[in-house]
């Protein structure tokens, strides 16, 4: 009678293994960052949700969703940086605002007139 191998714990070799064990969705692609920070906020946020969806299916199948928090991480943090450069020009307008309306009012006049107010 030959011993037939089942799909769990071996304890003779102390791992957990699956009999051809696919997983339910495709391995994220890694992206360049390079490439994500050039990528439009839909794009990015589209990305982040699918990646959000993919890594519940991964977990609710039993695998190690790592490579989908890893990517996640990625993009999380290029919406960070997004919002916070966001947030900083808003305050940068805000903060230099008579000054933007100043500037705006000589370029309309012109650059040789710009100059010469800016003397007197």
């Amino acid at each position: 009678m030959s011993k037939k191998k089942k799909q769990g714990f071996n304890q003779q070799q102390g791992d957990y293994y699956h009999a051809q064990a696919t997983v339910p969705v495709p391995v994220p692609e890694v992206v360049n960052m390079d490439v994500t920070a050039v990528i439009s906020d839909e794009e990015l946020f589209a990305r982040m949700n699918q990646l959000e969806t993919d890594r519940s299916k991964v977990i609710d199948h039993n695998f190690d969703p790592y490579l989908w928090e890893v990517e996640l991480a990625y993009l999380r943090r290029e919406a960070q940086i997004r919002r916070q450069r966001r947030e900083a020009h808003e305050v940068y307008l805000s903060e230099n605002a008579a000054f933007l309306a100043e500037a705006s009012f000589f370029v309309e006049l012109g650059e040789e007139n710009y100059d010469k107010n800016l003397v007197n």
